[in-house]
């Protein structure tokens, strides 16, 4: 199920952090144990034969989140036609009330001018309190999310 989630990513568009790992995943290894010390060696850089206790947990914490980026970029690489000229957004928003949610965004380039003029006139207003300003782009992102 992992590989056929992963399968769509572009390899080369990959962040250096990320390839040692996507390659031993999508390995045709036959062998459970060779493919388990496969991807923990991708994931830590060194051999499951070197591994300590504590290693363990870190290996846990960290496959997470590896694998949690690698299935955000397959899913972006799903609807990105053209990274540099339509690139995609992937968001995690989670709220008390709302509980987490993961939103796909998409550049809408037939309105490219738009775009780049409400960006630049934000930018405008949001120069001071960068703690004031994040705080309202996420409310206010919030917000726009909830009327899709």
């Amino acid at each position: 199920m992992l590989v056929k989630r992963l399968q769509g990513i572009r390899e080369h568009q990959l962040l250096d952090h990320l390839k040692p790992l996507f390659k031993r995943s999508m390995a045709p290894l036959d062998e459970a144990d060779a493919w388990i010390s496969s991807v923990a060696e991708g994931a830590l850089g060194k051999p499951l034969s070197r591994f300590t206790d504590r290693d363990e947990e870190v290996l846990k914490e960290q496959l997470s989140l590896l694998y949690r980026e690698l299935v955000n970029l397959a899913e972006l690489q799903r609807v990105e036609v053209d990274p540099d000229e339509a690139p995609a957004m992937r968001l995690n928003i989670t709220t008390s009330a709302k509980g987490s949610r993961t939103e796909t965004i998409e550049y809408p380039v037939k309105k490219k001018a738009q775009v780049e003029k409400l960006v630049k006139e934000l930018k405008e207003r949001l120069k001071g309190d960068s703690a004031v300003s994040r705080a309202a782009l996420a409310w206010l992102l919030n917000e726009e999310l909830d009327k899709a």
